[in-house]
């Protein structure tokens, strides 16, 4: 059986996932708007009023996702998990 180096975007991947994980567990497991429950994919978080960095402003989803579990950590009440489908629909 041959062993396989993971390259570093899956890496990247992988560590994303895992700190999306996280977010859910302190924001909840259900969307904002439909009160469904989250899966792995297709989910994103939701700011209800935005004073700080968006994602446009990072170079990778790892480095935006790190800034947003202490986002998280700090100020839970400004950040909501939500279906990519359900958050686009709410914001027009």
């Amino acid at each position: 059986m041959k062993c396989f180096k993971q390259t570093k975007k899956q890496l990247e991947k992988i560590e994303t996932n895992e700190i999306k994980d996280d977010i859910k567990q302190v924001l909840g497991q259900k969307c904002y708007f439909c009160q469904k429950p989250l899966t792995k994919k297709g989910i994103v978080v939701h700011h209800l009023s935005y004073d700080d960095k968006k994602y446009s402003d990072f170079k990778t989803q790892l480095e935006y996702h790190k800034y947003l579990l202490k986002q998280v950590k700090s100020n839970k009440s400004n950040l909501v998990m939500a279906h990519s489908k359900c958050h686009r629909e709410n914001l027009n």
